[in-house]
Order: C-alpha cells, then structure tokens, then sequence
C-alpha cells in the first residue's frame, strides 16, 4: 500500500497568490494520485480532501463565500474558483497599500494632485 503526503496546510499570509498557486498545484497532484482503480473521485469528497487540507484560515474564508442557486457548494472546482477570486481580491488590497505607501508628492506638484492621486 502506497501512502501519499498531503500538501502542507494553507497559510493566508505573506506572500499569497505564490502560495495558493502552490498550493492548488500540490493538491490537483494529490488528488490525481489518490485515485484508484482508475476511478475518479467524488465531487464532494475532492472538496472535503482541500478543506481538510487546506486547515482553519481556509475553512473561515469558505464559510463567508455566496453561492448562486446555480453554483454546487461541493463542487471542488467552484470551490477553488472562489478562492482564486478571494485571493486575487486580497492580492489587489495588498499591492494598493504597496503604492499607496510608495507615492511621494514631487517637487512642485499642487497638493490637491497629490491628494487626489492618494485616493
């Protein structure tokens, strides 16, 4: 019998779009590892495997995602989907703040331009 390491846990901090890329990629290859007898997995036990996996930070942002009527909550490709969404939101916040801190008001610049720029 043939044991497969799981994907570490999931961090949300740092540097997250290099992590869930990762992450996404080492859960697809473990998924794809497990199946036996040529037989894929069930919908809903892949999404079980990448909540269970994936740990507590992910499990509280699965909690608050909306699903349309038309959207399966056991789907694990509306599941990652979601979280590519959720992390390209965060990724945005993050490199805002990064240009937000960066921006200095030139030499001779008015002070409403530079204001205005900051918002």
């Amino acid at each position: 019998m043939v044991f497969l390491k799981s994907p570490e846990l999931l961090q949300l901090s740092g540097d997250v779009a290099k992590t869930w890329r990762l992450f996404k990629q080492k859960l697809e290859l473990f998924l794809t590892a497990s199946v036996t007898g040529g037989k894929s997995m069930p919908a809903p036990t892949k999404t079980a495997l990448l909540l269970s996996i994936a740990r507590d930070d992910a499990l509280d942002v699965y909690n608050y995602f909306v699903f349309s009527v038309d959207e399966d909550r056991q789907d694990c490709a509306t599941i990652v989907g979601k979280f590519d969404g959720y992390l390209a939101a965060q990724l945005n916040k993050v490199h805002e703040i990064f240009l937000f801190c960066r921006r200095v008001q030139e030499q001779g610049e008015p002070a409403e331009k530079f204001i205005r720029d900051l918002r």
